[in-house]
């Protein structure tokens, strides 16, 4: 605000009069700060003055107030800079610069500065509690910390406050850069900790740091030793050195370390494994350290820790240069691990390594030996005798050691290959070493070298010195031949040598016996063992050589004399007649055609009585007898030994059947078998037995009298009544007058069995006699056994016209005819002869109850057979008797079936029509639309429902659908098109009314007519469909049609504006304002475009444009002028809206509230004196508003300065008087 706004003359004025100014400035202030409460005006004034006399205590004593109040702290620290500045008293500085400090501080965060002035209060006063305490609460600000730490230092020293003086070098600690610095810095602390807080815990920890900072000072680690001495912390010390060490890169200097530490372990702690884990650090910085080595095998050593002293001993041994002592220490080692440690796979790898330096130290080989013998190493052990072998001195010393790894080789490991290679180097040595030369024969017979064997076996027998070991070797050189040499001629001749040496040797026996049951020599064995056992009588085993012989001899005749011969053997040496009778019938299986054989099994059969065994034989071999005559007399000879000596009947069948087969025409067993089966009463087979003798005799009166006997059979003893028809009915096809016969059929039929079958016999016979009655009678029962329809049609048509035309009994016929329609239902034949017979005998109704009879076999009548039975029964009710109740339901019943059937469909609608049944006829009706397939008949069809549904049923929904089907056939159908207009507007169904108007448009006839159909669409878009856009296409082909239809347009706008198509409204909006002819619809289009255009489309000039056009038509319309209002306010239109303004302020009282009028004077006097600079007509309006409203500050402070800047000091004095009446009322009344 200027200094017009404040109440101050003109600057040239007042230049000349700097005390009334001064005194002027402060009168303002004091009215600004204790009357208006306007501090930040009396800010303002007071820094006036200050820019006059900046030394002025009044002004900044004020500022100074001020400013606390207003929390202007930036400016409140200035104020004290300035009052610091001109301060002369210690007492008064150091409490402004307290006061500076903490508004520094606290309210500026002005940390630095802050700390500068606080360490300027110690240079007035070094002790001052306040800078003291405001300083340490800046220990904790990062920023600050050190200064303020090195500030606090002297201080704290001075005032002995160790444990704060503490606090102070940690924060230079950890603010330092340089370590020597950080180390003297932690090392003070560690004094301040030992000394003053005797806290030597804590000491240590500092130092402990201090170590962390250069393990290499030596005062440092002097100061650590020291305490831990004190404490008897060594624990914390070697901790100390281990953590330090860790960043260490001097190696010198970490073994140094290391060794302190592995001697405070090893010495002060007692703690071996530590103590070794230092000095194998040592060792891993300096592999070579001799020292480290022998301290840690001592270490280990004394704690007997074996395992990591045979480590440590090893490693010692590969740092030695000196194979020699290498030697001995890997000895020692391997001694730990023998002795102490009994660790043999361990002890054996350092021997191992001492061989490895010397491979002829006979300590080690002898300590191996043993170990391998304990561990039962043979593979190892084997290589230590393999290297004292090559290290004996004489043969015989060598000898023994092969000895010894041969057994190795043979029995702990198996290796066959090297054990003989053993044992043959023995025999190299002394050829005659028997031990060796039985461990050979062993091993070339585990390794299959058999030829190597066979030499080492005859070896033995020159070596061998008693006769019973060479039979012994003789025969197992037989064996070998015989076995794994498969040489069997070379083993009979080994064994015959055998012999020859000990006749009585019995391994060789069997040997030779094996041979001759063998498969390669036997008949070379079995020579030499015959006369053997011929003269010793050994008969069973002399049977066994011949059987050897019979085995291996390919001569049938030869064979079957070597046959006979075992057969003789049995029966006349040993009494064995059934293992000779055994025998013959081997011979047999050779020959069956051989009589002897036979003869001689017959004897020894009669000799046994084992008959049963003889026809098994003969059986058995009868089958691999080629010739059909041979073949069939040794079947009659098994089957007359089981008829009469085995009296087995069924077996004698059986094998007079097998002669037939060879011989069907053998009389001998057809008779015998006749014979049986008569006596047996075996019918079927007897019967059998006649169809054979019926085949193959010649003379028809045996055949004839055979085939009676066969079907008397079959009849009487069989009761097989169709194969006795069958026999009967051969017998007639051959002589037709055969009485017999004729009487067996008929008395079959008479009891009621096959009728069918003898009917067809018999009916020939009877046609030719012409025996109607008979025939009628055949038919009747024929019918009774005929489930066939085709026969049972047959029949009856032929008992029908039997009884019609040969008869004359028409009724009769027509009953026959029923039954043929019982059986067959949909024969057009017989539908065609059961309705000509009604129609003749007026029997109707009989047809209807036939159909009721098929009707009620439901399982047996199929769907299609029930359907034509109805139907036919219901055209007779329907047409023939006029039952329409019965007929009805037949129709129905028709329908179930089929519900398509057009002809019962249609029967129901004449009837259900004609007796008024509408809810019937409906149904009706819809069935017969769903199958019609004329369109003229489906609308008929369709209309008439639709009128059923209407008219009589009172049911709309389906009245609707059928005048819609009535439609899809006959989309120009006016009657279906006005009724469901009439029906869709009853039920308020806008969707289907407004495409019923959709056809209706494809059927109208005029523009008008068709506008019209548009216009209740476009209605029903818009207001009941939510279809806008289809509404404002609809509206659209209105104006095509009708031209510039204000109804049209108007529900266009609305239609454009609800969906914010702008652009197209306004061409709406600008097309009706020059249609309408009511003004206030005008001045409505007008508003609407003008909102259009500024609000949517942001389009000012034409807004403005529509506004002015309403104001035109209506000049008093507030809306338009709130609107014009606002748009000119926007674009600063000042004239043109102090112009609308005028016009709202002089609308008739009461239009506007006066809060409102208050607004609009103000806004007036803000234009007119801001923006058009007219004073005076500002001034005017700014009474306006206080005739409106008296204490109205707004106002007061703008004539305050409308009067201010026209220097009118009066006028603007009494408003600054009158502005501090008005505070002070409202602080009354707040008070009150």
């Amino acid at each position: 605000m200027g200094r017009a706004a404040r109440g101050l003359p003109p600057q040239g004025r007042v230049e000349d009069e700097p005390e009334l100014r001064q005194s002027l400035r402060f009168k303002i202030a004091y009215l600004q700060e204790e009357m208006l409460q306007q501090n930040d005006e009396a800010i303002l004034t007071y820094n006036e003055i200050l820019a006059d006399d900046d030394t002025n205590m009044q002004a900044i004593t004020a500022l100074d107030k001020l400013y606390q109040v207003q929390e202007n702290w930036a400016d409140l620290a200035e104020i004290l800079d300035r009052q610091l500045a001109l301060a002369g008293d210690p007492d008064d500085m150091i409490t402004l610069s307290l006061r500076l400090g903490a508004v520094r501080l606290q309210k500026l965060n002005q940390a630095g500065l802050a700390v500068e002035i606080y360490r300027r209060v110690f240079d007035y006063d070094p002790g001052n509690e306040d800078a003291l305490a405001a300083l340490e609460t800046l220990l904790d600000n990062e920023e600050q910390q050190l200064t303020v730490a090195k500030i606090l230092e002297p201080i704290y020293r001075t005032t002995n406050e160790w444990s704060k003086l503490i606090l102070a070098y940690e924060i230079m600690v950890a603010r330092s850069l340089d370590p020597a610095e950080r180390i003297g810095l932690l090392h003070q602390i560690g004094e301040l900790y030992e000394i003053a807080g005797e806290q030597p815990d804590k000491a240590f920890e500092a130092i402990g740091r201090a170590l962390n900072e250069d393990p290499a000072n030596e005062d440092t680690q002097h100061r650590l030793d020291s305490l831990a001495n004190q404490m008897g912390t060594y624990a914390e010390l070697v901790a100390l050195y281990e953590g330090a060490i860790e960043d260490v890169v001097d190696d010198q200097l970490s073994i140094q370390i290391l060794d302190k530490v592995a001697k405070i372990y090893e010495t002060v702690l007692d703690d071996a494994a530590q103590a070794a884990a230092s000095y194998n650090k040592i060792l891993e910085i300096d592999p070579g350290n001799f020292a480290a080595i022998d301290a840690l095998i001592e270490v280990h050593r004394r704690t007997n820790n074996f395992e990591a002293l045979v480590g440590a001993v090893t490693r010692k041994a590969e740092m030695v240069d000196e194979p020699e002592d290498r030697k001995a220490l890997l000895l020692y080692a391997a001694d730990v691990r023998e002795t102490m440690m009994e660790d043999a796979e361990g002890a054996i790898e350092l021997y191992q390594q001492v061989l490895a330096l010397d491979d002829a130290d006979a300590r080690a080989l002898d300590a191996l030996e043993k170990l391998y013998l304990g561990l039962e190493n043979w593979e190892a052990l084997r290589d230590v005798y393999q290297r004292k072998t090559e290290l004996a001195e004489t043969p015989e010393d060598r000898r023994a050691a092969l000895h010894v790894l041969g057994q190795v080789h043979d029995r702990e490991l198996g290796d066959v290959e090297r054990a003989i290679d053993t044992y043959q180097a023995i025999l190299d040595i002394d050829p005659m070493d028997y031990v060796a030369i039985q461990a050979l024969d062993r091993l070339f017979g585990q390794a299959e070298r058999w030829h190597e064997q066979l030499q080492i076996l005859e070896q033995a027998v020159e070596v061998a010195d008693r006769h019973e070991e060479q039979t012994a070797l003789r025969h197992r050189i037989g064996a070998l031949w015989e076995g794994q040499l498969a040489d069997p001629v070379r083993a009979v001749e080994s064994y015959r040598e055998v012999l020859a040496h000990d006749p009585s040797h019995e391994p060789t026996i069997e040997a030779l016996d094996r041979i001759a049951h063998g498969d390669t020599q036997p008949m070379m064995a079995a020579e030499v063992l015959e006369p053997f056992y011929e003269q010793l009588a050994e008969w069973e085993k002399l049977i066994d050589l011949y059987e050897v012989m019979v085995e291996h001899t390919e001569d049938p005749i030869a064979k079957i004399e070597r046959l006979h011969k075992i057969a003789d053997t049995y029966e006349r040496q040993l009494q064995e007649f059934d293992k000779g009778f055994d025998t013959y019938a081997r011979a047999l299986a050779i020959d069956q055609e051989d009589e002897t054989t036979v003869d001689q099994m017959t004897r020894l059969a009669e000799v046994t009585g084992d008959w049963e065994k003889y026809a098994r034989i003969l059986d058995e071999q009868a089958e691999n007898i080629m010739d059909p005559m041979v073949k069939a007399k040794m079947l009659k000879r098994v089957a007359a030994v089981q008829l009469n000596q085995l009296s087995n009947v069924e077996s004698a069948i059986e094998h007079y059947r097998a002669v037939l087969n060879e011989d069907p025409e053998d009389g001998e067993a057809i008779e015998a078998l006749d014979a049986i089966f008569s006596h047996l009463e075996r019918w079927s087979d007897l019967v059998e037995n006649l169809q054979r003798q019926i085949t193959i005799t010649d003379n028809e009166d045996d055949a004839i009298a055979l085939q009676y006997r066969m079907g008397q059979t079959l009849q009487i003893n069989m009761n097989d009544l169709p194969r006795a028809i069958e026999a009967y009915r051969e017998i007639l096809n051959t002589s037709q007058e055969h009485t017999p016969s004729q009487q067996a059929l008929e008395f079959i039929f008479y009891e009621g069995e096959h009728q069918h079958e003898i009917a067809e016999i018999l009916e020939p016979i009877y046609y030719a006699a012409e025996r109607w009655e008979p025939l009628v009678k055949l038919g009747e029962a024929r019918l009774e056994s005929i489930e066939e329809a085709s026969d049972r049609f047959t029949v009856i048509q032929s008992v029908a016209e039997i009884c019609e035309g040969n008869l004359g009994d028409i009724g009769q016929a027509y009953l026959w005819w029923l039954r043929a329609y019982m059986d067959d239902p949909t024969s057009v034949q017989i539908t065609d002869e059961i309705e000509r017979l009604a129609e003749a005998t007026q029997e109707w109704g009989a047809l209807v109850d036939v159909g009721d009879q098929i009707l009620q076999a439901e399982d047996s009548v199929s769907p299609e057979v029930r359907q034509q039975v109805l139907a036919r029964s219901a055209r007779v009710l329907d047409e023939k008797l006029r039952d329409y109740g019965r007929a009805i339901d037949y129709y129905r019943a028709v329908l179930e079936l089929d519900g398509e059937n057009v002809v019962a469909l249609a029967a129901l609608d004449r009837i259900y029509d004609g007796a008024s049944m509408h809810v019937e006829l409906a149904e009706i009706l819809q069935r017969r639309i769903g199958v019609e397939m004329d369109s003229d008949l489906l609308v008929e069809l369709e209309l008439r429902l639709a009128q059923t549904y209407e008219s009589y049923l009172g049911n709309l929904e389906q009245a609707i659908a059928a005048y819609t089907r009535v439609l899809d056939n006959a989309p120009d159908n006016a009657q279906a098109l006005g009724r469901l207009e009439a029906l869709y507007l009853s039920q308020h169904r806008w969707s289907d009314l407004y495409d019923n108007y959709q056809k209706m448009v494809d059927v109208a006839n005029t523009d008008d007519d068709m506008a019209g159909c548009y216009q209740r669409m476009a209605k029903l878009a818009s207001d009941a469909l939510d279809r806008p856009l289809d509404a404002v296409d609809l509206w659209g082909r209105v104006l095509d049609l009708r031209g510039e239809d204000p109804l049209a347009l108007s529900e266009l706008a609305g239609l454009h504006e609800g969906a914010e198509r702008w652009d197209e409204l306004v061409e709406i909006l600008e097309r009706m304002v020059y249609v309408l002819e009511d003004p206030t619809e005008r001045v409505d289009a007008y508003q609407r475009l003008g909102r259009t255009y500024g609000e949517k489309l942001e389009r000012d000039r034409q807004a403005l444009d529509a506004w002015i056009n309403a104001l035109d038509i209506d000049p008093e319309n507030l809306e338009t002028l709130e609107t014009l209002k606002r748009l000119y306010e926007e674009s600063q239109a000042w004239v043109e809206l102090i112009d609308i303004l005028g016009r709202m302020v002089q609308l008739p009282q009461g239009v506007l509230l006066a809060e409102r009028l208050r607004d609009l004077w103000a806004q007036i006097g803000s234009i007119q004196g801001e923006y058009l600079m007219a004073t005076d007509d500002a001034i005017a309006a700014w009474l306006q508003v206080l005739a409106i409203a008296a204490g109205d500050m707004e106002a007061l402070a703008a004539l305050e300065e409308l009067y201010t800047q026209e220097a009118r000091w009066e006028e603007a004095i009494q408003v600054l008087e009158r502005k501090a009446s008005v505070v002070e009322d409202e602080e009354a009344r707040s008070t009150s």
